[in-house]
């Protein structure tokens, strides 16, 4: 098969033929792909559990919290901002230049970070086969960012589901064979590049292609225009492994990977939140735009009812079958952990809370007051997790992070109601003066 023929045929399959999508083909895709995304680790941490053992999985949760912790580096949480910038006041082109430019920043951030660690021999092989897979996650971001964009989200959720599935595939029939994490993580690294550049290489050319941009004067805009969001990210990815590291210094790697058991279901309602929210980000941002005042309310009082109902569900599912499902999925009796399960997944609810109105205050370009919010909660995190973790062990460990995303969570609501009944009376005022005259 010839190049362009495969390349055409990449794009058939994740266009479509007539290149075009319904919402029913965008919230399938949003769901398959997040669901299978966000299960990624769960499934890579089983695995581990099952087949190596205890100290094995604390090593791989250790090095994915760190290249999770990275990886905001090179995401620079530009994402919100390029998909709500319906008026195109940057070009893809100019996004791809400053996401090249965060690669490798956060390549060199990864480099400190092992050194300073002190990491060595198993650790220290993993840690870097999971930093090459991240910057590898960060460029793949940006692309998906420009179908997004271009109002395309299920080609974005097509190229994630195929992508995921691929390089978890690979690393699951490894550490079956080998039993070996680093050489799995390696396989996993190297089949997920090669995907993106068969497939997402390809796709780019049907959205306009990609001329990069080496503009000193756009990469210092697009640097302060999303400094906030970066701080944001990174702060909040911190206060999502806070628990882990206070467990990991006062319990050791084996209490990790029982707190990591009864964590991982916390992700479950930002997986909801994702899709409620990330596919109607760009719809958010046209009626702000637009001025629609209404429509924009009650778009979010729904999704905000919605997103109430599901941790309702979540909650009692938490209580009802979690424990059970739990240890029979990592073979390892977590009874009595039952009371630490629920409050880590009211954690997980308070934090899809503040993922809504953290979107919302993006899209009206507030994203400066955003960094009250994270840079308060993660200092009271910092003090008061350790503290809570080396007094009650795995429930303080629960607690400290439940109470840091109400508190977060509180923060933005006051903040998002705030600037959305400023925007609210500037509309009334700017619509009383058109009929006026």
């Amino acid at each position: 098969m010839s190049r362009r023929a495969f390349q055409a045929g990449i794009r058939r399959f994740f266009l479509g033929e007539r290149g075009e999508c319904t919402p029913g083909s965008t919230y399938f895709w949003t769901v398959l792909s997040g669901t299978t995304y966000s299960a990624s680790t769960f499934f890579m941490f089983w695995l581990l559990s099952r087949l190596c053992g205890p100290y094995e999985a604390g090593v791989f949760t250790l090095v994915m919290a760190a290249g999770q912790q990275l990886l905001t580096i090179g995401y620079f949480n530009v994402r919100t901002y390029q998909v709500s910038d319906v008026a195109e006041r940057f070009s893809f082109s100019q996004y791809f230049s400053f996401r090249m430019v965060t690669c490798a920043v956060m390549a060199v951030a990864g480099i400190a970070w092992m050194v300073l660690g002190g990491y060595r021999g198993e650790k220290l092989v993993c840690f870097l086969w999971i930093l090459l897979f991240k910057i590898a996650e960060a460029v793949a971001d940006v692309m998906e960012g420009l179908y997004q964009q271009k109002d395309r989200y299920d080609v974005t959720g097509k190229c994630i589901f195929y992508e995921t599935v691929l390089f978890l595939s690979v690393f699951g029939l490894h550490l079956l064979v080998f039993r070996h994490l680093s050489a799995a993580l390696a396989c996993m690294c190297l089949v997920y590049i090669a995907s993106l550049v068969l497939i997402d290489g390809n796709l780019v050319g049907g959205f306009g292609g990609l001329r990069p941009v080496w503009e000193f004067t756009v990469v210092q805009r697009l640097f302060w225009d999303c400094l906030p969001l970066f701080i944001n990210s990174f702060l909040m990815v911190y206060l999502n492994s806070v628990s882990k590291y206070a467990v990991d210094a006062c319990q050791g790697e084996e209490m990790l990977s029982y707190f990591n058991m009864i964590y991982m279901p916390a992700f479950v309602m930002n997986l909801f939140a994702g899709f409620l929210f990330k596919p109607l980000l760009t719809r958010f941002a046209l009626l702000y735009d637009q001025g629609e005042r209404q429509l924009l309310s009650g778009l979010l009082r729904r999704q905000a009812g919605l997103l109430l109902g599901l941790a309702v569900l979540c909650l009692g599912g938490a209580w009802l079958l979690g424990i059970p499902v739990l240890s029979w999925f990592y073979h390892t009796d977590l009874t009595a952990y039952r009371g630490e399960l629920c409050v880590v997944v009211a954690g997980g609810a308070f934090s899809a809370v503040y993922l809504m109105f953290q979107f919302l205050i993006v899209i009206m370009r507030h994203q400066y007051a955003c960094l009250a919010g994270c840079i308060i909660t993660a200092a009271v995190a910092a003090v008061a997790v350790p503290h809570l973790t080396e007094a009650y062990g795995l429930s303080g460990a629960a607690w400290g992070y439940a109470l840091m995303m109400l508190l977060l969570s509180m923060i933005y609501m006051l903040l998002s109601g705030y600037y959305l009944r400023r925007w609210m009376k500037e509309e009334k005022e700017v619509t009383a003066d058109a009929r006026g005259r």
